[in-house]
């Protein structure tokens, strides 16, 4: 007896089925002429050609197709287009099943033949019966691919239909891939779930074909949903240059999984009338996860970015992605769940034209690190009740600007509990708030080796406009030109006014509170002029200031002080208390050109007022290291400075100190150093730069416990809305 093969048993079997359908198919929605037409080749052939069909006739708009006896054998099925003289290759059945894996629909081989569409005409939109299904069944491992074959011909130019599911019944798997051509969602019913990745069972969607592959779905008053219930899995790849189109809402892991990958240059592009277009992670034990990864890759939305509604949320953006919001809207990171936005790499952009929320009654997080650009209107980071908000720019070029109003840190609104927000710089990290930092009663900003350019640092507090929350200054450079309250540098640099750098205008900061400089912090102050805050850099402190740790000049704009010219650079209301570490009241500071020093006068003693710092008696030195006098740097000044290195009471120029400081130690070696050379005469056959000093000379310096630097001048350039 032979045995019969399980093709030929899954054959037989959907036959019998196809029988009760047609025996039944009213109660299943279909009309009284409508059909069940199932493919019945056991390999490629053409749509239009009855014999490849059971019953041995071609469907019509009202008739059900279903394609499900390939048991994975691959197979194309055809659909003919017309010569130019014909009516439109136009092709149409109320309803489309694919339980097929390995199904393909592609265009005719012929050449010269006009393109053809596949429309499904069924107008349900209702997730029972709808008009496309592909992996209806428990066990369903189902495929269509939309793909052009051959080398002339048409190809099938679009799918069209009402609503579709791929992944519908439990446990089964359904995919969708658009090679060529295009996948078409019309239907527009409010309420309706419109487009569906991952129903009961898993959907997966991959576009791949460029430019001319796509899906666009263009219902204003429908979503499109991945991960629809608990047991539902959704996926999304859109790559190689492909398109997906979304005019209604967007919502990625509704109840169960869902993830969109953007990538290999595809684009995302979503708007919508319908309420809150874009939501990652929708319903309590939900996860959505979206990325947007390589150059050219992009995402964008006229609409709002929900990320972890009240489900989990996640978005990435890197290796160059972008997404871009081409509205003003407001986008929210942890909104009741948990939600999760990092943007790393050079070039990957989040440009959020609205404002954005990080943190509500549920966490909130967003990472802009290692290059990547974070721009937003204005912004909230915080948590009401259990909930919080964090956000953490760092790395080399990270950088987030707020252009259209105020940063909130840690507000807590009327009839919520208190909740912490935080905004940590690291180092390599810009954060550039033109308007101001409201630092609220549950807020923490912490600068830890990053820049802060800010207008002013206060809270929403009108009576007082002191900040209540935490200013922890670890390290870092802030740029600002109001702090409203006392503040404490543990080891940052204070740069007054916003922008700064060379060639730029210096500018003035006011201190409603106290001024405590540690050790490890520095005052920076740029010299341009001699008109204060406009020309050079100035401080107004409205309590006492405390100060420790480094006094750093230069001079900006070519401008060359004169010896009569006094400049006021710290003016404090109530006292001046403590000294620099690398100037006392009295002595010259020398700029790291080695050249040029003022005086430096402040404290009891100084010969101004003693609240006030005030640099004078400019001293410009072409060599300050010619500790011989003899017109050059050489050998010779070199052994008068180790001869004398350790002085520490009144040296003078001639026994190494080069600096004015009255002492002779490593930062004269420096000074030397860089100017080695300086009035040498040279050999005609010489050529290059100064000489570094020679290795028995390092090897000295190393015996003195000196550690040898190349040391920056200048400050940060900020830079605002934008990438270089």
């Amino acid at each position: 007896m032979t045995a019969i093969s399980p093709m030929v048993c899954r054959r037989a079997t959907n036959y019998l089925l196809m029988l009760l359908v047609l025996s039944f198919g009213a109660s299943a929605g279909m009309t009284a002429s409508a059909a069940v037409h199932t493919w019945a080749s056991l390999g490629d052939g053409t749509y239009s050609n009855a014999s490849n069909w059971f019953p041995a006739t071609a469907p019509g708009a009202n008739d059900f197709v279903t394609f499900e006896i390939g048991f994975d054998n691959p197979y194309s099925v055809r659909f003919p287009g017309k010569r130019s003289f014909e009516p439109p290759g136009d092709y149409f059945a109320s309803h489309l099943r694919v339980r097929d894996s390995n199904l393909t629909f592609t265009g005719t081989t012929q050449s010269f033949v006009s393109t053809s569409t596949y429309t499904i005409t069924s107008t349900v939109q209702a997730e029972v019966n709808r008009g496309v299904i592909i992996g209806l069944s428990v066990g369903d491992q189902s495929s269509l691919t939309l793909r052009h074959v051959g080398s002339g011909g048409s190809i099938l130019a679009r799918v069209n239909t009402m609503a579709a599911t791929i992944g519908d019944g439990p446990g089964s798997e359904g995919t969708l891939n658009v090679a060529t051509g295009a996948f078409f969602v019309t239907g527009s019913e409010f309420g309706q779930r419109q487009f569906i990745v991952g129903s009961h069972g898993r959907g997966v969607v991959n576009l791949t074909g460029g430019s001319a592959s796509g899906v666009n779905v263009s219902g204003s008053n429908s979503t499109t949903s991945l991960g629809r219930y608990a047991d539902g899995v959704g996926e999304v790849n859109v790559g190689n240059g492909s398109i997906w189109t979304n005019r209604n809402q967007l919502w990625v892991g509704e109840n169960g999984v869902g993830k969109f990958t953007v990538k290999e240059g595809g684009d995302l592009v979503t708007s919508s009338n319908a309420g809150n277009s874009n939501i990652i992670g929708v319903f309590a034990g939900s996860s959505g996860d979206v990325t947007v990864t390589g150059a050219g890759s992009s995402w964008l939305t006229s609409n709002a970015i929900q990320v972890g509604n009240a489900g989990s949320g996640r978005l990435t953006i890197n290796r160059g992605g972008t997404v871009d919001g081409s509205a003003p809207t407001i986008n929210t990171v942890g909104g009741s769940g948990h939600g999760d936005v990092t943007i790393t790499d050079p070039g990957s952009n989040w440009v959020a034209r609205g404002t954005l929320f990080v943190g509500s009654t549920g966490t909130g997080r967003v990472s802009v690190l290692n290059g990547g650009y974070l721009f937003t209107g204005s912004a909230r980071v915080g948590g009401l009740d259990a909930g919080s908000g964090e956000v953490v720019v760092g790395g080399k070029y990270s950088e987030w600007d707020v252009l259209g109003g105020s940063l909130e840190i840690g507000y807590v609104e009327s009839g919520f509990g208190v909740a912490p927000g935080t905004v940590t710089i690291n180092t390599g990290g810009l954060v550039f708030v033109p308007l101001d930092v409201d630092l609220d009663s549950s807020g923490t900003l912490r600068l830890n080796g990053g820049t802060l350019a800010t207008g002013s640092i206060g809270s929403r507090d009108l009576a007082s406009q002191r900040f209540e929350g935490k200013f922890d200054w670890i390290s870092g450079k802030l740029h600002t030109n109001f702090i409203y309250g006392s503040v404490v540098n543990q080891g940052g640099v204070l740069s007054p006014g916003v922008l700064a750098g060379p060639g730029v205008v210096a500018g003035r900061t006011t201190i409603d509170g106290h001024y405590t400089q540690q050790a490890a912090a520095a005052l920076e102050i740029e010299i341009g002029g001699v008109t204060r805050e406009g020309e050079y850099d100035f401080v107004y402190v409205e309590g006492a200031a405390t100060i420790a740790g480094e006094l750093q000049l230069s001079l900006i704009n070519n401008f060359m002080p004169t010896a009569d010219q006094t400049f006021t650079i710290l003016d404090s209301l109530n006292s001046i208390t403590g000294s620099f570490s690398n100037v006392l009241n009295g002595q010259r500071l020398t700029m790291p050109n080695g050249m040029d020093s003022f005086q430096v006068n402040y404290g009891p003693g100084s010969l101004f007022d003693p609240n006030r710092i005030v640099l004078s008696n400019f001293a410009h030195d072409f060599i300050a290291a010619d500790f011989d006098e003899d017109g050059d740097v050489d050998d010779d000044d070199l052994s008068l400075w180790r001869n004398n290195f350790g002085t520490a009471n009144n040296a003078d120029h001639r026994q190494g100190d080069a600096d004015h400081d009255l002492d002779v130690d490593g930062n004269d070696f420096l000074l030397w150093q860089r100017q080695y050379g300086l009035g040498v005469i040279q050999p005609k056959a010489a050529s290059g730069g100064i000489p570094e000093p020679t290795s028995l000379l390092l090897g000295m310096a190393a015996g003195l416990g000196i550690v040898v630097t190349a040391q920056r001048a200048g400050k940060h350039s900020i830079k605002r809305c934008g990438r270089n």
